[in-house]
């Protein structure tokens, strides 16, 4: 969850949303949430269902890489999955006004904030996104080192790691090859998330030291941060 601008974002949609009934005196300041989608994987997506309980008097608007990265818009790619069969309520009635919108794969804006959009390399269409040039959100892709050539410098990283070490081939992120790949001037800067549950104690121990010895972070859930 993002407050920025006077506009409260959610990056994705995941199971994490329920955690916004300990935050309720946050989501009585806006009479709007924006959900911001990297993609459609059901990790990503099931925690739309949680919002219900929050949108009493607000409206909805979500933002997902519809056509031409996928054969159907994000209103579509979402009421499929929101139909009686698997939940008792449509999209269009959760709220007021829901409003979905595509960005095709394209930077876009959500009421002058710019929100930079960049393919990344994944199972499926996935989006790297960065928000009003401060954060940015990385997951769900393999990492390449040539895909951050640029300044980063003031920006905060949230950046998945799937994995602790690199693994041939894999559609996702490991600490080890992310930490070693980053420009320098976001290590510090850099938050771990999309942590793999299967991970054991000695895991998380391993993430933590390669975490530090490079001056990251691993994210944990109620972290607040400023950015």
């Amino acid at each position: 969850m993002v407050e920025l601008r006077d506009q409260l974002f959610l990056l994705d949609a995941g199971t994490g949303v329920s955690n916004l009934f300990g935050h309720k005196d946050v989501l009585e300041r806006y009479d709007r949430i924006t959900v911001l989608l990297s993609h459609y994987h059901l990790d990503h997506i099931i925690g739309l269902i949680y919002l219900l309980p929050h949108l009493k008097g607000k409206s909805l608007h979500i933002y997902g890489p519809g056509v031409p990265c996928y054969e159907d818009t994000t209103e579509g790619i979402l009421e499929r999955l929101l139909q009686p069969a698997f939940f008792s309520r449509p999209l269009r009635e959760f709220c007021g006004e829901v409003r979905c919108f595509d960005y095709a794969g394209l930077d876009f804006t959500v009421d002058g904030i710019p929100v930079g959009v960049v393919p990344q390399r994944h199972s499926a269409p996935s989006f790297r996104l960065t928000l009003d040039n401060k954060l940015i959100y990385a997951t769900d892709t393999a990492f390449d080192p040539s895909d951050w050539r640029g300044d980063y410098r003031g920006m905060t990283l949230l950046h998945e790691c799937w994995d602790v070490v690199s693994r041939a081939e894999s559609k996702h992120t490991s600490a080890e090859g992310l930490l070693e790949g980053l420009p320098p001037e976001l290590l510090r800067s850099t938050y771990l998330i999309h942590k793999n549950p299967e991970w054991t104690t000695g895991d998380y121990d391993a993430l933590q030291r390669i975490a530090e010895a490079k001056g990251a972070h691993v994210a944990c859930d109620g972290m607040i941060l400023e950015i």
